[in-house]
């Protein structure tokens, strides 16, 4: 099954250069279970500490930032899919808005 829907959990805010950030995805209804995947526009984000919880045929993500200025301006996209099923894939976005103190 695809994914039913994908959003992220975490309100979003304005966010410090700097400080850490964490944003929180919830995927419903795929089986198997949901791959999620982070990105800042379409760039994948990498380098960052990523964990899955899986309940059932819910997938939960959770992913840690360091806000740089680059950031201001775009968005931070939840990509939820079944690898096993082509044209799966489902999104949810946040446009990031970054400060400098």
């Amino acid at each position: 099954m695809k994914p039913l829907s994908v959003e992220i959990l975490t309100q979003n805010r304005a966010l410090t250069v700097g400080k850490l950030a964490q944003y929180r995805c919830r995927s419903d209804g795929s089986r198997p279970l949901a791959y999620i995947s982070w990105f800042i526009e379409n760039e994948i984000i990498d380098d960052v500490q990523n964990s899955a919880i899986n309940e059932g045929n819910t997938s939960y993500s959770i992913v840690s930032l360091i806000p740089i200025p680059e950031f201001n301006g775009k968005h931070l996209i939840c990509r939820s899919e079944n690898v096993l099923m082509p044209n799966s894939t489902l999104e949810d976005k946040i446009l990031l808005e970054i400060f400098c103190e």
